[in-house]
């Protein structure tokens, strides 16, 4: 399982090349601005989570089993077998 670890928003990436590179078993999380388009996110891939100090600087409505704390992230981290910053 990977844990993508996206920063910005959804148009700054191509979705095709997302799409492709991760699987429906892998983890998003959502941090910094990239928590503006967790809806987006969330249509398209299966498990993303949002770092909910992002969120809530941002008022982003997010589900709360959707948010996760500092130290769930580094839990996360730890769990999953590679980590990517996009």
């Amino acid at each position: 399982m990977i844990l993508h670890q996206i920063t910005k928003p959804l148009t700054a990436y191509d979705r095709a090349l997302l799409s492709s590179r991760i699987n429906q078993s892998d983890i998003i999380l959502l941090q910094s601005d990239a928590t503006y388009d967790y809806a987006t996110f969330a249509k398209l891939f299966s498990q993303v989570k949002v770092l909910d100090v992002d969120a809530t600087a941002r008022n982003i409505p997010t589900p709360t089993d959707a948010k996760i704390s500092d130290p769930q992230w580094v839990e996360l981290t730890l769990n999953c077998t590679t980590s990517i910053t996009w």
